[in-house]
């Protein structure tokens, strides 16, 4: 029988028809399995690969002496910082190039590898408090380095660093050793917390709640556009602090101590134990704006280090009036006496 008998070429449409059906029939399957029952599970995928959380830091509960007079505020600063990458090789590399321009050397490039590695799923902070000047020049090269963050944030002022850091105390960033206690149990990694004086005894109240934006970024890593509003969690602001301290009373004070001399000088009230003015000497020597990293100046100075409320060899000085078995001003006064 000869291979082109009309029998045998009726098989092999019926057995071509058949397996092109088939072939149809599992692609239906797969298709409505992927688009109808697997719907959201992709979604979601899809959304999470395209979407980046950014937290929101939420400003610090205003401090004021007895008179409102302000101790304690936040002022509005620029942080620069990079989306997580796709692997660190990725991310050591943007950081070289972006070296020259934010001032990064190789030990400031290891710090920042570091945080990487303890969050990676949050956006890397490169420059914490950045200049006017390093933005705009990081904004007109902005496609040069993707995952580029440039963001707004509160950050912490004190008009009178040098009279009431002793009391008032500073900010700085949560480190891995903090993690275990449970007053920090709910800030986030590298996010701010009081570390000394009042800043640090209310650090709950103070602190507030962070909030978080997403937004939407190209396959490349480079940020397309801010995410749909109703995604925004706005953050909550600490409460404000109102304290016994006498500013003026402690500037008078400031200005009446001997110079060269060591000690301390508190006024209370013994009934109510508020207390007015504190002053120690040798003074604080923190600087006004106080972040969680500060550079020294100079050029081509990188070299981060922690803001102190005091240095090292006069830190017992600036707790004499803390010391003994009297308060130091440290309540909320629903009015001050």
């Amino acid at each position: 029988m000869s291979s082109f008998h009309p029998h045998l070429l009726d098989r092999r449409v019926r057995l071509a028809r058949g397996v092109v059906w088939g072939a149809l029939a599992t692609l239906v399957i797969v298709f409505f399995r992927t688009q109808i029952l697997e719907h959201s599970a992709f979604q979601l995928q899809s959304e999470t690969n395209r979407l980046r959380p950014i937290p929101l830091p939420a400003p610090r509960g205003i401090i004021t002496d007895r008179n409102g007079k302000i101790l304690a505020e936040n002022v509005t600063g620029y942080t620069v910082s990079l989306l997580p990458a796709a692997d660190e090789d990725l991310l050591r590399a943007t950081l070289h190039r972006l070296a020259p321009i934010v001032k990064l050397d190789s030990q400031a490039i290891q710090r920042v590898l570091v945080r990487y590695r303890r969050t990676p799923y949050l956006p890397i902070a490169v420059l914490p408090s950045a200049t006017f000047d390093v933005v705009s020049a990081l904004e007109e090269r902005r496609l040069l380095f993707p995952g580029l963050l440039i963001q707004a944030e509160p950050k912490r002022y004190y008009p009178d660093s040098g009279l009431a850091s002793h009391l008032v105390g500073y900010v700085g960033e949560l480190t891995e050793a903090e993690r275990s206690q449970q007053r920090v149990a709910a800030v986030r990694l590298g996010g701010l917390l009081g570390k000394d004086g009042l800043e640090r005894e209310y650090d709950d109240s103070l602190r507030g709640y962070d909030g978080v934006r997403f937004v939407e970024v190209s396959a490349l890593g480079h940020v397309v556009r801010e995410a749909p509003p109703a995604s925004r969690l706005a953050p909550v602001p600490g409460k404000p602090l109102h304290t016994t301290i006498d500013l003026d009373l402690q500037r008078y004070i400031a200005q009446i101590f001997p110079a060269g001399h060591r000690g301390a000088v508190l006024a209370m009230n013994p009934n109510t134990g508020r207390s007015w003015p504190c002053t120690a000497r040798p003074g604080s020597t923190r600087t006004r704006s106080s972040g969680a990293w500060t550079r020294n100046t100079g050029a081509g100075s990188t070299r981060a280090r922690r803001i102190r409320s005091s240095t090292a060899p006069s830190r017992g000085a600036t707790r004499r009036g803390r010391r003994g078995s009297s308060p130091w001003p440290r309540w909320p006064s629903s009015g001050a006496s």
